[in-house]
Formats: C-alpha cells, structure tokens, sequence
C-alpha cells in the first residue's frame, strides 16, 4: 500500500487528481445536495447524495494533505478512510441506482475508480509488527 501512497502523493499525479476532483466537485456537488434534499421522498437518492458529498469532503482533506496526512491523528485519518470508502460506494452504486441517466452512467465509475485509487492511497502500513520472541536471559 505504500507505493499507492507514494504514486498519489506524487507531485503531478496529486495535482491531476485535485483537477479532476474540482471538475468532480463541479458536475456532482449540486447533483448530490438536490439528491440529498429529496430524503423524505426518495431515501436511496438521499443516501448517495450524502455519501456522494462525504467522498468530496475526503478526498479534499486527502489531496490537500498531501504527504502530512500519514502525521495527522488516528480520529482524522479513520475518519477521511470512511469518507473516501463511502464517496467509492456511493459513485460506483450511482452508475447501477441510475442506469438510465447517461451522464450518471458514464461520469461516476471513473470517479469511482479514482476514489479507490486515493482510498488504497490513504492506507499505508505501519511499521513491521511481526512477533520476534526475545531470547531467554543466559541463553548464548
């Protein structure tokens, strides 16, 4: 996982993806907030939209972050994993909730896709905590 972590932390490859996230933000945002607003009428819709806007809000703090988001605390960094998680969820369950809607069914695998890339970019492994027995006192 750390070299997902590495690759979008990557100067260029961050940069394309916070393009892409904006363009993201831009097309999907309002989508997401009138979807979350039906939720009275339409619960699936709202729940997408919600998730939709939870996966904005991570991949923001994630790609703003940058390298320093391995230094954040625990709290923030579970926190931007569930966001990321739910945003993947939410754009890859939209392309199959709303078949029909052609600029659905188009745009959200692919910021799907991306999501998971920033998502397994987000998880990077601690150090080696593999069991070492200590050896006995006296023992040579």
């Amino acid at each position: 996982m750390s070299k997902f972590a590495n690759f979008v932390d990557h100067k260029f490859v961050r940069g394309l993806l916070t393009a892409v996230l904006m363009v993201a933000s831009a097309l999907l945002a309002p989508v997401s907030l009138v979807a979350a607003a039906f939720g009275p009428k339409e619960p699936m819709l709202m729940a997408l939209g919600l998730c939709g806007l939870a996966g904005l809000i991570g991949a923001y703090i994630r790609l703003g972050s940058g390298p320093s988001f391995f230094y954040a605390s625990r709290w923030l960094k579970y926190t931007v994993l569930v966001f990321l998680s739910l945003g993947c969820g939410a754009a890859i369950g939209a392309s199959f909730a709303i078949p029909w809607h052609i600029y659905m069914a188009t745009l959200m695998p692919l910021i799907g896709l991306l999501g998971l890339v920033v998502l397994a970019g987000s998880i990077k492994p601690g150090p080696n905590n593999s069991f070492k027995p200590t050896p006995l006192r006296g023992a040579a």
